[in-house]
């Protein structure tokens, strides 16, 4: 019998993902002002000024928001892979678990992206018949290894269905 406990993310990992939303919401809130600044001529000074503070003070709620939720979502994720398929455990606020049989993964693609290569990260995505699941933020160096085993474990798996 392989071992079947459940694997955590990285404590980098959270350093990683806390950064990459960051950027996302900057830009986003970045985009804002500029029509901000764009628009100023159109509307008196009382109202461009709240207009301001209300977009600083919703920037400054939403990254605390994102760090709640990245935090409630790194302690809760976790995945495993067992002979029979991945379970992968995660949620924010509820708790949702996804079974992932062999027989349905029909590519395994491992990602990253820039932010993720300079922290030394990677996605696994298992591309199957109608979508696709994810194993997250997992380190690099090791990366190889569960695709190999997922690999190894889906063979074995369909030559015992055969």
């Amino acid at each position: 019998m392989e071992n079947t406990t459940y694997k955590k993310l990285d404590n980098k990992s959270l350093k990683v993902m806390f950064i990459s939303y960051s950027i996302y919401i900057f830009i986003i809130y970045t985009f804002l002002f500029i029509i901000s600044i764009i628009f100023e001529h159109k509307i008196s000074d009382i109202i461009y000024k709240y207009v301001i503070i209300v977009l600083l003070l919703s920037f400054i709620l939403t990254e605390l928001l994102t760090i709640f939720c990245i935090t409630l979502h790194y302690r809760k994720y976790m995945f495993k892979i067992t002979e029979y398929g991945i379970t992968i455990k995660s949620g924010i606020f509820g708790d949702i678990k996804e079974f992932i049989p062999y027989n349905t993964i029909k590519s395994i693609e491992i990602n990253n992206g820039p932010i993720m290569r300079k922290y030394n990260f990677s996605n696994i995505e298992l591309n199957k018949i109608n979508y696709s699941s994810t194993l997250k933020y997992i380190n690099s160096d090791i990366v190889n290894d569960i695709k190999n085993k997922i690999v190894y474990n889906k063979d074995k798996y369909m030559n015992n269905m055969i």
